[in-house]
């Protein structure tokens, strides 16, 4: 193996070429036939723009942690504000709920007053005018006191509505905030070794992308779709198609091979039947003398 290929630091154990162990970091692929020196320089050349590619993805995956972060942070700010709002809501809330429990109480102290009022205009036995004025006043002291309990439970019902909407904003505050520092944090330490990024997969050597140690699920699906152009492009896609129908064929035709079977035993109704030859099968359902 090249010295100059031996250089990608995904792959210091294995052969970017073949794929095959090496007998140790840093030595030569002994499967690979030895390059002269302008073959060796143009692997080196490729070597170098395969980390210059992983360079990227390293650098892109930096740069979409911290617009994350940004986004994250940009949330924040309109939430404060609402919450600021919330809270001179309350206080405005507390205030009215204040003043109009106060205006209750002298309303109370009032109907009381006149109600001792009429009280002793009964026990006196009063003229009527006098007994009149009395209740009268007494009956409208009751009518205001109960317009003002109203003006007061509608006072604390307010307050009360201020303070769950603060509350609710304050939450989503909270929620917010630690979305958005554990995003700060996330862009303040990206990660050394990142997915292969979609170009990667599609410019890079199939065989030196799967060598990476975090390809990851994407980048193998976007290698294998490579991989399936390459073999139509080679002529050999239809032989590969070939291969696997004999060997699905060759699948259903060995008895061993099949973990049950499916029979109709009637009435509409399929039934699946236990493969005695399959060594998946539980020993007890193996007839005599047959072990997988």
């Amino acid at each position: 193996m090249p010295p100059a290929a031996q250089a990608a630091p995904s792959a210091v154990l294995f052969c970017v070429e073949c794929g095959q162990e090496l007998p140790g970091p840093g030595e030569e692929c002994l499967a690979c036939p030895q390059l002269d020196a302008r073959r060796r320089a143009v692997v080196a050349r490729y070597s170098g723009q395969v980390a210059e590619l992983r360079a990227i993805d390293t650098a892109e995956n930096a740069q979409a942690l911290q617009d994350a972060a940004g986004r994250a942070r940009a949330l924040v700010t309109p939430v404060q504000a609402t919450v600021k709002t919330a809270e001179a809501a309350v206080i405005s809330a507390v205030t009215a709920e204040q003043d109009a429990a106060d205006r209750f109480r002298g309303a109370l102290a009032h109907l009381r007053k006149v109600t001792r009022a009429e009280e002793r205009a009964r026990r006196d036995q009063a003229g009527p005018e006098k007994l009149t004025e009395a209740l009268m006043r007494r009956r409208a002291a009751a009518d205001v006191a109960e317009e003002v309990r109203q003006a007061a439970v509608q006072a604390a019902r307010v307050r009360e509505a201020a303070d769950q909407a603060r509350d609710q904003h304050l939450a989503r505050l909270a929620v917010l905030e630690d979305e958005a520092v554990a995003a700060e944090r996330a862009a303040a330490s990206p990660p050394e070794r990142v997915p292969v990024s979609v170009w990667t997969a599609l410019l890079a050597s199939p065989l030196h992308v799967l060598m990476q140690p975090d390809l990851g699920a994407e980048g193998r699906t976007l290698v294998a779709a490579q991989i399936a152009n390459l073999a139509k492009l080679a002529g050999v896609a239809e032989e590969l198609r070939a291969e696997g129908r004999a060997a699905h064929e060759a699948e259903l035709a060995d008895r061993t091979r099949r973990p049950a079977f499916v029979q109709p035993p009637g009435g509409g109704n399929a039934g699946v039947v236990p493969n005695p030859l399959h060594p998946s099968t539980p020993q007890q359902f193996h007839p005599p003398g047959v072990r997988p």
